[in-house]
């Protein structure tokens, strides 16, 4: 799936973000907003074809003028769905 298919998907909030995410996103301080963000911002650097994903990476300006890297694992397996996860 090409990445414009993908922020397609995402918005039209086609999407959801795996649970197990909650633990990184508590002990690296990004949000909900921040992997959307990195979806709609970033650019793929790694395709699993075999897998049905690919990893985005963007770096998410911060309020404390900070500059966060961040690296979503989006799933396409349902070609109507994603399923993300942050690391």
């Amino acid at each position: 799936m090409k990445l414009h298919e993908i922020q397609a998907l995402v918005k039209s909030g086609a999407f959801t973000i795996k649970s197990h995410s909650l633990p990184h996103r508590l002990k690296e301080g990004f949000a909900i907003n921040d992997m959307i963000y990195a979806v709609l911002n970033g650019k793929i650097i790694e395709e699993y074809p075999d897998r049905s994903r690919v990893l985005i990476y963007a770096s998410i300006p911060m309020l404390t003028k900070t500059i966060l890297p961040l690296h979503v694992v989006c799933d396409y397996s349902d070609p109507e769905w994603i399923y993300s996860s942050g690391a």
